[in-house]
């Protein structure tokens, strides 16, 4: 799992960390809809946003995964 974090501190991360593993998304796809960079393939620039969002989904996200590594990381931090 990679994070990519920018202009924070290591308290800013924490802080962030415990609050998507407190209050996760329902679904990978509320989080893919943020995603500052959904464009992977030739085609996908003419993908309505909701289609992009769930083929970025199932390509990159792994929520419940995720959210299982981040709590994991967030109570090795404490």
């Amino acid at each position: 799992m990679a994070i990519t974090v920018q202009k924070c501190d290591i308290d800013m991360v924490r802080r962030g960390l415990e609050h998507a593993v407190a209050h996760p998304p329902t679904a990978a796809v509320e989080l893919a809809a943020v995603a500052e960079s959904k464009i992977n393939e030739k085609y996908n620039q003419y993908l309505l946003e909701e289609l992009l969002c769930s083929e970025f989904t199932s390509r990159f996200l792994d929520l419940e995964s995720a959210l299982e590594i981040a709590g994991a990381c967030w109570f090795a931090v404490e």
